[in-house]
């Protein structure tokens, strides 16, 4: 539950943030590809060669 209030209230990092760059800094993470790799592909399947053709490699080399 903290982390989540440090989220909503954009105290996540050591540093106060506004609301601008709270909202940005939660669209960098959503989309960084290091977060797309953890998702579970069994619910995508192949269709994620066509959305996001980067993160091939990514979840062949998670699934090894």
């Amino acid at each position: 539950m903290e982390r989540i209030r440090q989220k909503l209230t954009g105290t996540e990092r050591d540093q106060m943030m506004s609301v601008s760059a709270q909202v940005d800094f939660l669209i960098r993470e959503a989309t960084s590809n290091q977060n797309l790799c953890q998702m579970y592909i069994g619910c995508i399947g192949d269709t994620i060669k066509v959305f996001y053709p980067s993160l091939s490699d990514c979840i062949v080399h998670q699934l090894e």
